[in-house]
């Protein structure tokens, strides 16, 4: 290796960035999340939903629920109130199914310009699971990465169907390593 490589590689080894103990555990499986087959985003450009109006209070409170945890937690935390809310209440609540979920995300979309905020993929997730928890609806919320160049991205899928994403910014790009 080169000594620049090194030296760096030091340097996080003495910030316990790195370790040079090898884990005992089995190694980790990416998760398990049906390939995308449709993309809801691209399909939403018809007439506003039927509701609309109505929603708009569980709109503003998952968009303020959302904004206020982004803020003032960390994503671990945001994590797992989402992984343990679901865990509870999908198994004892679901009455959604994906077809519902799917309508709710287009009430979630037409509404979204309301909400004083620039896209960005964690707000956005985060606000359509909690809007969607409102209604007993919980897909997943996925988290994925590329590699080269490394990015990172998260969005909303229920079964085949992404709920959350743009075409040009599509999951179909990234690996999936966590799925809530």
């Amino acid at each position: 290796m080169p000594a620049e490589l090194c030296e760096v590689a030091d340097e996080l080894l003495a910030a316990h960035v790195l370790t040079t103990i090898r884990p005992r555990t089995a190694r980790i499986q990416a998760p398990s999340l049906p390939k995308p087959t449709a993309l809801l985003s691209v399909t939403t450009r018809d007439r506003p939903p039927k509701g609309l109006l109505r929603m708009l209070p569980h709109f503003l409170l998952s968009c303020a629920t959302a904004d206020y945890y982004l803020r003032h937690t960390s994503l671990r935390r945001m994590c797992t109130r989402v992984s343990q809310r679901r865990q509870i209440r999908a198994q004892r609540d679901r009455t959604g199914s994906i077809e519902q979920g799917i309508a709710f995300t287009r009430i979630f979309n037409a509404l979204r310009p309301l909400y004083p905020r620039n896209y960005l993929c964690l707000f956005d997730s985060l606000a359509l699971v909690e809007f969607l928890a409102l209604r007993n609806s919980f897909p997943n919320w996925v988290f994925g990465v590329t590699i080269d160049p490394f990015k990172a991205h998260c969005w909303v899928q229920d079964g085949p169907i992404v709920l959350s994403d743009t075409v040009s910014f599509s999951s179909r790009w990234f690996s999936p390593i966590l799925v809530l």
